[in-house]
């Protein structure tokens, strides 16, 4: 199996724990999270998705190529990489604001399309702006899995059939 992860990618800023100054990030994403597990279990995952060209978006992708994905398809836009700011209260994670960055514009064209489609899963979320695609990569090969994470809150993860 060879998997494909295709949408977002993001910084998570965490400004504060329980009222303490924190000031931590982390290069994060649904589709980063899920297809860096991915490779962690000794599954094949390429990444498709933009991110900025500024020190996030270089720091994103050391973090990537570290961890083994296949980068072929990862794009650098020209910009900011998306920050979402977060807080901690106790254990709950609470969403700040979110600076969308070159993901505003970001774009799957044919080639990220075919090479999604040649992959045995591939995997999106809903913020991934991916969702448009999803009935293309199906029809380039009817046979591959599409997992559409809908999680607002708390939701699972879904696989279903475009």
């Amino acid at each position: 199996m060879k998997a494909a992860m295709i949408g977002d990618n993001c910084i998570d800023v965490y400004r504060f724990i329980d009222g303490k100054e924190l000031n931590r990030r982390y290069p994060t994403g649904n589709v980063v999270d899920t297809g860096v597990n991915l490779r962690k279990l000794g599954v094949p995952t390429a990444i498709i998705s933009t991110t900025g060209s500024d020190d996030n978006g270089r720091w994103m992708v050391k973090t990537l190529e570290k961890e083994g994905l296949d980068l072929s398809h990862f794009k650098i836009g020209d910009g900011a990489t998306a920050i979402t700011y977060m807080d901690m209260n106790g254990t709950d994670r609470v969403h700040g604001d979110y600076v969308e960055g070159v993901l505003e514009h970001i774009v799957f064209d044919e080639e990220d399309i075919a090479f999604a489609a040649a992959h045995d899963l591939v995997h999106t979320a809903l913020w991934g702006k991916a969702d448009g695609v999803l009935g293309v990569i199906k029809a380039h090969n009817p046979a591959v899995l599409i997992s559409f994470d809908t999680r607002r809150s708390g939701a699972r993860p879904t696989v279903c059939s475009v």
